[in-house]
């Protein structure tokens, strides 16, 4: 497999590991970031690198239960540079 099939390959595999909490997202996603290095792809590397700060960052604490949390503002995962998978919150 190419460089850039792999790098695409483990992209998909980090973004299952996130749907799952899977805590493998973290070195799926690093190693995302030295594929895109050794390809000089600064986009692909950029967006591995926002992917890995955003899970290391990890999700706000708080109540997540009170009323208006419900209608809170939509999350969501770069999928792929420049593309998001937004989630808004159920009402219910």
């Amino acid at each position: 497999m190419d460089t850039r099939g792999r790098y695409e390959a483990l992209r998909a595999l980090a973004l299952v590991a996130l749907e799952t909490g899977d805590p493998g997202a973290v070195g799926s996603l690093d190693e995302c970031r030295e594929l895109a290095e050794a390809l000089r792809d600064r986009r692909l590397e950029d967006h591995a690198r926002r992917a890995l700060r955003a899970l290391r960052a990890g999700r706000p604490r708080g109540r997540t239960d009170a009323p208006t949390a419900r209608w809170g503002r939509p999350s969501g995962v770069e999928v792929r540079p420049g593309g998001w998978r937004l989630r808004t919150p159920a009402p219910f």
